[in-house]
């Protein structure tokens, strides 16, 4: 079987349940340039990469929704920007990697087969 690929990414957002934690989240394309853009606003002064920020920023970006298994003590928190940043900020090195690849990864390229099949 062969791939199919999009020249672009794929427009809408694509749910990726996280494979540690079982949480699907709704992930929008990050193309090359929104990546650099990303990473340049999360540089300190002296041009190091700040993860709490860089993590922060990207989430912003990325993440379009999440499922009810993210919260806080008082239960389910909204998917809004503010909550995106705190959790993009805490969640720097243990889930944010995964978004940034499932963001910016193959995936978003590939045509579903299921779509395809659909389309043909």
């Amino acid at each position: 079987m062969s791939v199919k690929l999009l020249l672009n990414p794929a427009a809408e957002a694509k749910p990726c349940v996280h494979p540690d934690t079982g949480i699907t989240f709704l992930i929008r394309a990050v193309s090359p340039e929104k990546y650099n853009e990303i990473r340049n606003k999360s540089l300190r002064k002296d041009r190091t990469l700040d993860i709490g920020k860089w993590g922060a920023n990207f989430a912003v970006e990325a993440i379009e929704d999440w499922g009810d298994e993210i919260g806080d003590a008082n239960g389910p928190v909204d998917c809004d920007e503010a909550n995106r940043r705190t959790f993009g900020k805490n969640q720097a090195i243990n889930i944010m990697p995964w978004v940034i690849d499932q963001a910016s990864g193959l995936d978003q390229f590939r045509v579903d087969e299921e779509a395809a099949a659909k389309n043909a």
